[in-house]
């Protein structure tokens, strides 16, 4: 995938660094979920 994928009972982070495309970090804090990008860090929503 592209970009994080967000499922009810799974998180797929595999954005595919390996064919060049970007290196994923996901931050778990509280009940809060961030994605770490060179620009800064994203929120996310859950599903």
């Amino acid at each position: 995938a592209r970009e994080i994928e967000l499922r009810p009972n799974r998180i797929g982070i595999d954005t595919g660094l390996v064919y060049g495309r970007h290196l994923t970090c996901l931050v778990l804090e509280d009940d809060r979920l961030w994605s770490l990008e060179s620009g800064g860090r994203r929120a996310l929503d859950r599903p």
